[in-house]
C-alpha cells in the first residue's frame, strides 16, 4: 500500500473516532510536554519539546516503557491525539489504560510483531508510518517504539532518515519521541534522555503456614541528559517506580 492509499485508509478509519485527525495543529514554539514524573520534568526543564526529535534510551527495566506510558497519558488526558508506531507490537492496551492512557485518543500503528516477517522489514514499515504521521501535523505526540528492536537493526536506519524526521516535525506542535536501547539520531535529536536501573526492593510474602514468596515493590532508576539543556548544573536525577510499572 503506497503512502496516498495508506493515508486515505487511516483517515477513513479515524473519521468517527477523531474528528479531522490530519488537520494541522497551530505552531506552538518553545513549548514542552510533561513527562509526568516530577524529577524528570525538573531535569528537562518541563519535559520533551514540541517541534523537535527526542530520544529516550535505556536497557530493559530501566523505566523506558513507564516514561512512554506517562507521556501518552499526559497527552491523551487533555484530549489531544497521540500516535504510537509500535514496531514489535509491544503495547498491552489494558496495561496502558491502567497507566492513565485514554485509548480513544491513541492511534496504535502495529507493524505486525515478530510473526510479520524480518526485523528490518518491520523497522522499514515503521519508518513509513512515522513519515506519514509527522507530515500530517495533527498529533500532539508521535512515538516511534524501537525498544525491542536489536541495536544492529536500529543502526541500519540511515542518518538521512533522522534528518528527514527532524525536518518534518520542525515548527509544528508535535513532539516526536523515539524509545530505544541506545541513541541513534545523533545531532538530529534535541534531547537525549539516558535511563538506567540502579536497584530494586522486594517484599516477602506469606507467613507462618504459608508458602514463602517475594513481590517486587519498587525499582530505583536514574536518568541523565546526554543531549540537551538540563536545568542549572543538574545533568542527572533519580526516580522510583512502583513494582508493577517498573518496565
Amino acid at each position: 500500500m503506497n503512502a496516498v492509499a495508506l493515508r486515505a485508509h487511516v483517515e477513513s478509519v479515524l473519521a468517527k473516532r477523531c474528528p479531522a485527525p490530519f488537520a494541522p495543529l497551530r505552531p506552538k514554539l518553545n513549548e514542552k510536554i510533561s513527562i509526568g514524573m516530577a524529577e524528570l520534568d525538573r531535569l528537562t526543564a518541563g519535559g520533551v519539546p514540541q517541534g523537535e526529535l527526542s530520544e529516550i534510551c535505556g536497557p530493559a527495566s530501566s523505566g523506558r516503557t513507564s516514561l512512554l506510558l506517562a507521556l501518552m497519558a499526559e497527552v491523551t488526558s487533555r484530549g489531544e491525539l497521540c500516535a504510537l508506531v509500535d514496531v514489535n507490537d509491544s503495547l498491552a492496551p489494558d496495561f496502558a489504560a491502567q497507566a492513565g492512557v485514554h485509548l480513544e485518543s491513541l492511534l496504535w500503528v502495529r507493524c505486525g510483531g515478530k510473526k510479520a516477517g524480518g526485523e528490518l522489514r518491520r523497522v522499514e514499515q515503521g519508518m513509513k508510518a512515522v513519515d506519514l504521521l509527522l507530515e500530517s501535523g495533527g498529533f500532539a505526540l508521535v512515538i516511534f517504539d524501537l525498544a525491542d528492536v536489536s541495536p544492529e537493526a536500529a543502526r541500519r536506519i540511515p542518518l538521512a532518515s533522522w534528518f528527514r524526521f527532524r525536518k518534518a516535525v520542525e515548527h509544528k506542535s508535535t513532539a516526536f519521541v523515539v524509545i530505544e536501547n541506545e541513541p541513534h539520531a545523533r545531532s538530529c535529536a534535541a534531547l537525549v534522555l539516558s535511563l538506567n536501573k540502579n536497584g530494586e526492593q522486594w517484599a516477602k510474602l506469606g507467613g507462618e503456614g504459608y508458602s514463602a514468596g517475594t513481590l517486587l515493590r519498587e525499582v530505583s532508576c536514574s536518568a541523565a541528559v546526554a543531549r540537551g539543556k538540563p536545568v542549572g548544573n543538574a545533568c542527572s536525577a533519580n526516580f522510583q517506580l512502583a513494582g508493577r510499572w517498573a518496565i
